[in-house]
């Protein structure tokens, strides 16, 4: 400043004492100026990949083609941390997963699914059954328990449990103690008026 004015840095710090003005300490401003030169370099990284601007850039990689955050920050040749910068410098957010983070959500839910497999064939095991086509059998159609009951049982949810029966095509039968029309209280027979006669 004080080059660009013609003075000397002592003139300057004394005008900006006295209007009451302090200059942003010294860390800062190295912190700023190294943010500036990244910023050219990234900006001319992206040139030389043929985008017009490092916005275009970030658009067309994190939310056009779906890179993650470290495949971008390698082909800058710059750090995670930096690429997440400049992502909230230009409002750029991603709206939906990557394919890569689907593929992982998927893979874990399929190990989750596997564990809550082991842990239903375990307890069906405990209670005397190889599968649970035999269990529902026994349980559902035979001895007529409830859903809610079966559900106690196997410690399970119902809607997992009411899918595994309509896939197995299990359904209940009706309990036989209030199958049928229901029977009616005999009638009160009127008394023959002629026999009441005197």
């Amino acid at each position: 400043m004080a080059r660009e004015l013609g003075t000397t840095t002592a003139v300057i710090r004394g005008t900006l004492n006295q209007a009451g003005l302090a200059p942003p300490p010294q860390a800062e401003l190295s912190a700023q100026g190294r943010r500036r030169s990244t910023d050219r370099r990234l900006a001319a990284r992206a040139a030389q990949l043929g985008f017009p601007d490092l916005a275009t850039y970030l658009r067309d990689r994190l939310t056009g083609q779906e890179w993650p955050h470290a495949r971008v920050a390698a082909e800058l040749g710059t750090h995670v941390r930096t690429v997440r910068r400049v992502l909230d410098q230009y409002q750029i957010c991603r709206t939906r997963q990557t394919t890569a983070q689907r593929q992982v959500r998927a893979k874990a839910w399929r190990a989750q699914a596997r564990v809550w497999q082991a842990q239903r064939q375990a307890r069906l095991a405990q209670l005397g059954f190889t599968d649970l086509a035999g269990y529902l059998q026994t349980r559902m159609i035979q001895e007529g328990w409830s859903i809610r009951r079966i559900r106690a049982e196997l410690r399970v949810s119902r809607a997992w449990l009411v899918g595994q029966i309509d896939q197995l095509g299990l359904r209940r039968q009706p309990d036989r103690r209030h199958s049928g029309a229901p029977s009616r209280a005999p009638s009160r027979q009127r008394p023959d008026s002629d026999a009441t006669r005197s």
